[in-house]
């Protein structure tokens, strides 16, 4: 069965909820959307984003445990 899908290379930003309350939001995430006809978008990041994103989430969560509660960072900046 023949599926119809299209690719589209974008940025997005990241939203993950903390036990605790805490809700960190990622910035200028680069990803690739695929947008299948008839199911739900997948989206998808290479291993480098893939590994900063979770470096960018074990910042977050220490920051949490800190009491902070709502965080933004930016994927492009220097950390």
């Amino acid at each position: 069965m023949n599926t119809l899908a299209t690719l589209e290379e974008t940025v997005i930003t990241f939203e993950k909820r903390f036990r605790g309350g805490g809700n960190v939001r990622v910035t200028n995430v680069p990803a690739e959307i695929v947008h299948r006809q008839g199911k739900e978008d997948l989206t998808l990041f290479n291993w480098r984003t893939s590994s900063t994103l979770l470096h960018l989430l074990h910042l977050a969560r220490n920051r949490v445990a800190s009491g902070e509660t709502e965080i933004v960072l930016d994927f492009q900046d220097d950390l």
